[in-house]
C-alpha cells in the first residue's frame, strides 16, 4: 500500500505553508519525500531534518525507520494521541 500527504510548515506566515510531498511505500518499507519548488525559492526556507532532508530539489528516498524520516513521525501524535484520535471516530482511517 502507499500513502502520500503534503507537508505544510506553520509559523513562516499567517496560515501554514506547503514545503514539500512525502510518498511512503508500506510494502517496500520506503519513503520518499520532495520539497515543493515554491518552498525552496522563499528566502526563509529551511531543511526539515538538515542531515536526511537536506534543502535540495529531488526525491530524497528513506528506508530507515520503515521509511518514514524522524521529522515526519516526530510530528505526529504518540500512542496516547493516536488512540485519542481513534476514540472519537466509529472507523479507523486508512492512513
Amino acid at each position: 500500500m502507499t500513502s502520500e500527504c503534503y507537508v505544510f510548515i506553520d509559523g513562516l506566515e499567517s496560515t501554514p505553508v506547503i514545503c514539500g510531498y512525502f510518498k511512503l511505500d508500506t510494502k517496500t518499507s520506503r519513503g520518499e519525500f520532495n520539497y515543493g519548488k515554491s518552498y525552496l525559492a522563499r528566502t526563509d526556507a529551511f531543511a526539515l531534518d538538515p542531515i536526511h532532508l537536506p534543502l535540495q530539489s529531488g526525491i530524497v528516498s528513506y528506508s530507515a525507520n520503515k521509511g518514514v524520516f524522524g521529522v515526519l513521525s516526530d510530528a505526529g501524535a504518540d500512542s496516547w494521541g493516536r488512540k485519542l484520535i481513534l476514540s472519537l471516530h466509529n472507523t479507523k482511517p486508512q492512513n
